[in-house]
């Protein structure tokens, strides 16, 4: 069976304060196998700009992580995030589509450090 895997789902839309700091993550982009036996093998991550921005001026691809690689400025930026994994030229890369929107300070749209929180919630508990 060949190796298919997948992103572990994103938002399509990510909001970012411009005064974040260069070398800050602004997501995580996590893998997960569908198909085939893949564990363990290394992966390649990387940043495709669509459409005519500069991006990549502003952010890179280390490992699974999406940076800020120098000083923001506001607007819209279209990405495409792919991630191969090493040695498997042939395999089709997992895609993502992602709008990057950079935003004046923080007060149009909420900053949180992390993209996702995990908790644990008990199911005895009664729901307030």
């Amino acid at each position: 069976m060949e190796e298919q895997v997948e992103f572990v789902p994103l938002p399509a839309t990510v909001y970012v304060s411009e005064d974040k700091p260069v070398n800050s993550v602004v997501a995580d982009a996590q893998l997960r196998h569908v198909a085939g036996k893949g564990a363990g093998q290394h992966v390649n991550y990387k940043l495709e700009v669509r459409g005519d921005n500069s991006a990549t001026s502003q952010f890179t691809m280390q490992e699974n992580h999406l940076v800020v690689k120098s000083p923001l400025k506001i607007g819209e930026y279209p990405v495409e995030l792919m991630a191969i994994r090493e040695g498997e030229s042939s395999t089709e890369p997992a895609r993502h589509s992602l709008r990057i929107s950079v935003v004046r300070g923080r007060d149009k749209y909420p900053v949180f450090e992390r993209i996702n929180y995990e908790f644990e919630v008990g199911l005895d508990r009664p729901l307030l």
